[in-house]
């Protein structure tokens, strides 16, 4: 892990794909390490109980949206390599060596309190995280995916429609109408 001077900024290197994994995780944890534990609470729906009761309606909101047992986190984690092959593998092997680094760092910051975001007293947690593991990079991505999801959605409607035009008027006929017919900026979605 090299870090921009002007920045401080990490760049990662490593002799193998695994390794860069491992220093992601470590650098990830080195600068936001109490954000990503934020998120990774956030992404359960147990923020209030982390940070404080004011997330309660967040924490019911993801949870309407992600229903997610620690359970069923697991099985997605798990089934990633059934359902995606040997892309899935990969993906599972990296987050093994992402969590690694991650928890590395956790390791050496509990040794020295210093490296331990001062958040972590202020919530009442002075010994700072509990350990990393997969199914809190899955939690995380659920709450991203309710972030991104929310502020869009009807993509299935919109494409029946587009198939409804092109089939009564014809494929560029059809588009045309559905152009004119649908703004893809829509100065109401949230940005």
């Amino acid at each position: 892990i090299v870090r921009n001077r002007s920045f401080g900024v990490p760049h990662v290197y490593g002799a193998t794909r695994d390794g860069a994994m491992f220093g992601l995780g470590y650098a990830g944890a080195e600068d936001r390490l109490f954000f990503m534990d934020v998120l990774r609470h956030a992404g359960r729906g147990e923020l209030g109980g982390f940070a404080g009761g004011s997330n309660a309606a967040q924490d019911a909101e993801q949870w309407a949206l992600a229903p997610y047992s620690e359970a069923d986190l697991q099985r997605q984690a798990d089934g990633l390599d059934d359902v995606l092959g040997a892309a899935g593998a990969t993906i599972q092997r990296d987050v093994e060596h992402y969590v690694a680094g991650v928890n590395q760092y956790i390791s050496e910051a509990r040794l020295d309190p210093a490296k331990l975001p001062g958040e972590y007293v202020a919530i009442g947690r002075p010994q700072g995280p509990d350990p990393w593991k997969a199914t809190d990079v899955v939690a995380t991505s659920t709450l991203v995916g309710a972030i991104f999801g929310k502020g869009g959605g009807a993509e299935l409607q919109w494409s029946e429609i587009r198939r409804a035009l092109r089939d009564r008027l014809g494929r560029r006929d059809g588009t045309r109408a559905f152009r004119d017919f649908r703004s893809a900026e829509d100065p109401e979605a949230p940005v």
